[in-house]
């Protein structure tokens, strides 16, 4: 007895798992993106997770990575410290690209432990958020954080760091 379809079984396994792998049924047409979140210019990074992480289960990863577009189109994966204050996720730096990027409207995504999450990211200003995050980061990262700071002193002359609060993009 011969077998006049073999491949019948696997096929629909794929067909019905191809919305789930692939969430654009027509991703492998020109053109068309590969993750639903995707936009126009921003090129694919992975599959982009539904909905904001749990950052209280994340609260020990040491680094996450911030993927922003620069102005030529290029995607900026940049490594950050990433700390929490009353559950919040916050992130700081100084004059950076990125933050350039994000102050401009470029797409913000976070990769964390492999898994990419679309985020949006607002600067905090004040001298209460910069002391909260300046003692949260020096909990978590220790003399690390010291020595991040008086690097920092040196370079910019003292002047806080800009703190950005990361929040579900809507």
């Amino acid at each position: 007895m011969t077998r006049t379809r073999p491949l019948a079984a696997p096929l629909a396994i794929a067909a019905l798992l191809a919305p789930v792998l692939a969430p654009s049924a027509r991703a492998s047409e020109p053109g068309a993106e590969a993750s639903g979140s995707a936009e126009p210019g921003f090129p694919e990074t992975g599959f982009v997770q539904p909905g904001f992480p749990d950052w209280e289960a994340l609260a020990d990863v040491d680094v996450i990575d911030v993927l922003t577009l620069d102005d030529d189109g290029d995607v900026r994966d940049t490594p950050v410290w990433f700390v929490l204050v009353d559950g919040a996720p916050y992130l700081r730096t100084r004059a950076s690209r990125w933050l350039a990027n994000i102050e401009r409207g470029s797409r913000v995504i976070v990769r964390i432990e492999g898994l990419e999450y679309e985020v949006a990211a607002r600067v905090e200003r004040g001298d209460a958020i910069v002391a909260a995050v300046d003692a949260a980061s020096a909990a978590k990262y220790g003399w690390q954080e010291t020595l991040l700071r008086a690097g920092r002193a040196l370079r910019i002359g003292g002047e806080p760091a800009d703190i950005l609060r990361l929040v579900p993009k809507r």
